[in-house]
């Protein structure tokens, strides 16, 4: 071992510590540039990763005739969706629930909707609901849904919910940023009826 009085030792030392402020230096430096100059550019891009932002469809009006038959109207239907989960086995858990045998993405009825709620609440990122707008022509309204699009299509809503390290969407996260407006009935004329 070197003395510590030697010239030699004294001079290993002070470039240690030189090397040792200059790492300290560098890092102060980094987190300040970081902390004061990048800030926003950085807040700005966890926002972008943690919140996703979606579109809730608006349901389209229905259109009848001039003597009050329903010839179109719009009907939500409901479609189930889930991931695995630790030990529980949500698949199994849902079919009790229902009394029937399910498959991923399978239909399910407003009833069996309004069951799921101890199931959200036990696996609340595991188990999701998309809803999909089915349009029902009663007769062949094509044309008089072109004419009236701008009326019959209402307004989307939009909605941001955050989503975890994991692409997982957070429990209690969603917001609606804007309601979506259904769209307005349309009533035909006897002229339009006809043109």
């Amino acid at each position: 071992m070197d003395d510590p009085d030697s010239p030699l030792f004294r001079k290993r030392s002070g470039w240690i510590i030189l090397a040792v402020l200059f790492w300290a230096v560098i890092c102060l430096g980094s987190t300040f540039y970081f902390s004061v100059f990048r800030h926003n550019d950085y807040k700005a891009k966890v926002r972008k990763i943690a919140w996703r932002q979606g579109r809730l469809p608006a349901m389209r009006g229905s259109i009848y005739s001039s003597n009050g038959t329903l010839l179109a109207y719009s009907k939500l239907e409901f479609f189930l969706f889930w991931k695995k989960v630790g030990r529980g086995n949500v698949k199994k858990e849902i079919e009790q629930l229902f009394g029937r045998t399910i498959s991923y993405g399978t239909k399910i009825s407003e009833k069996e909707l309004s069951l799921l709620e101890p199931v959200f609440r036990k696996y609340p990122s595991a188990v999701w609901i998309e809803n999909r707008e089915r349009r029902i022509h009663l007769s062949d309204v094509d044309e008089i849904e072109e004419r009236f699009d701008s009326v019959l299509k209402g307004q989307d809503g939009i909605f941001v919910v955050m989503h975890d390290r994991f692409g997982r969407r957070v429990p209690g996260s969603l917001k609606i940023i804007r309601e979506q407006i259904p769209g307005k009935t349309v009533v035909l004329s006897r002229k339009e009826e006809s043109d």
